[in-house]
């Protein structure tokens, strides 16, 4: 990934990728629900959308954890991975 633009692209067929994967319409509706909300937020000015080695490297352990079948560590590694999104939406917020 080269840009923000290309970033959240690529960040959001990952995450769509998994709502699909869990084949739960309810929860998939409600995911791509609150996604749409979020990019209201995101379609001001640029902002660094983080690192994108991190962000890819995170996505790297979710997908590893649901290629063993292990749910504990898929659910650790996403609750993580969001924690951070959200923690970094936030210094967003605030520094604008």
């Amino acid at each position: 990934m080269t840009d923000d633009t290309e970033a959240r692209a690529g960040n959001f067929r990952f995450h769509e990728a998994v709502w699909r994967a869990a084949h739960n319409s309810t929860i998939a509706g409600l995911l791509a629900k609150l996604n749409t909300q979020l990019r209201i937020y995101d379609s001001g000015p640029p902002s660094s959308y983080g690192d994108f080695d991190l962000l890819n490297a995170e996505h790297e352990r979710i997908l590893q954890a649901l290629r063993e079948r292990s749910p504990d560590a898929a659910r650790a590694e996403m609750r993580a991975h969001l924690q951070r999104s959200l923690e970094q939406r936030i210094r967003s917020f605030v520094s604008d």
